[in-house]
C-alpha cells in the first residue's frame, strides 16, 4: 500500500475519525494524491460521510486526485439513505 493510501477500516463514525481526518489533512496539506481504500468499510455514520464529502470538495478545489479502492455496496447505500450524493460512489448505483 502506497504512503498516500489512507485506509478506512471496517467503520468511519466519530468515534474513530480523528486519526483518519489527521492522514488526510496531511496529505492535503502536501497536495499528493490520495487514494481512499474503502475495501473493508461497511459502516459510515453521518460524521464519517460529511468526512468523505468534504474530502472530496476540497480535493476538487485544490485539483488533488482522488483515487477509491474497493468501495462496498453498503458504503454506497448509507450514502444514498442519507441523502447525500459523493461523485464516483453513489452514482454508480
Amino acid at each position: 500500500m502506497s504512503e498516500n493510501t489512507v485506509e478506512l477500516g471496517s467503520e468511519l463514525t466519530i468515534r474513530n475519525i480523528q486519526p483518519i481526518y489527521s492522514q488526510l489533512a496531511e496529505l492535503l496539506h502536501s497536495g499528493t494524491p490520495v487514494t481512499l481504500d474503502a475495501s473493508t468499510l461497511i459502516k459510515a455514520d453521518t460524521a464519517g460521510l460529511q468526512l468523505l464529502l468534504c474530502l472530496h470538495s476540497t480535493c476538487e478545489q485544490r485539483s488533488i486526485p482522488l483515487h477509491w479502492q474497493g468501495t462496498t455496496a453498503e458504503l454506497k447505500k448509507q450514502f444514498i439513505q442519507m441523502g447525500m450524493q459523493l461523485p464516483g460512489i453513489t452514482d454508480e448505483l
